[in-house]
């Protein structure tokens, strides 16, 4: 999905409309292969900053958006960046970034309906995203590693300024990530078995 959006950005289109469903994963040569489709509200860079049309205008899904879509100002390929940080917290989590039981909890399912309250109306959501606390991947599932919350805490900051600068850094962030879990899961698992071998 990266190495897609980094492919429109490249060519000065940034999506605008990131979120699971226009996420397509399909099998090519028996290989998983992800798909972006949907740019419907894609806009070229240089239009998006400059163009009276989209200035003061919401354009994006309501728990996708990021905070500058939201407050109807120009938008660039950080917007999409703070996208992919949601979808990737969703992907690590099985819950949704930014909306809420009425308790306050996590939704305990991310491809259910969300329930219609207070506590996810667009006020409430739109003051999370905007300007509420930034969640990382182990408030929601504890146990992630610190690697990948700090990865994707960065896609989620709240100004495009404080946020990853490009979807290429995004990826690589990740893959430094996986690595390094990798590296710790294999360490654990060398440990176990040393461990094992030792009680024999």
């Amino acid at each position: 999905v990266c190495s897609a959006m980094a492919y429109a950005h490249r060519r000065g289109i940034i999506h605008r409309d990131l979120k699971p469903q226009n996420v397509v994963v399909d099998t090519q040569d028996n290989l998983l292969q992800a798909k972006v489709v949907d740019f419907g509200v894609a806009r070229l860079v240089e239009a998006s900053v400059f163009d009276a049309t989209t200035l003061g205008r919401q354009v994006g899904s309501l728990f996708y958006m990021s905070p500058e879509q939201i407050k109807g100002e120009p938008a660039d390929g950080r917007s999409d960046v703070f996208s992919l940080g949601t979808i990737l917290f969703e992907a690590i989590t099985l819950r949704r970034a930014w909306a809420r039981t009425s308790a306050g909890g996590w939704l305990s399912a991310f491809d259910k309906a969300i329930p219609a309250s207070e506590v996810n109306n667009l006020a409430a959501v739109f003051t999370r995203i905007t300007s509420g606390p930034r969640p990382g991947p182990s408030d929601a599932r504890p146990g992630s590693s610190s690697a990948r919350d700090a990865g994707v805490l960065r896609a989620l900051a709240a100004t495009p300024e404080e946020r990853t600068s490009s979807v290429e850094e995004f990826a690589e962030e990740l893959d430094s990530a996986l690595a390094a879990s990798r590296s710790a899961s294999e360490t654990g698992r060398l440990t176990h078995e040393m461990e094992a071998l030792a009680d024999m």
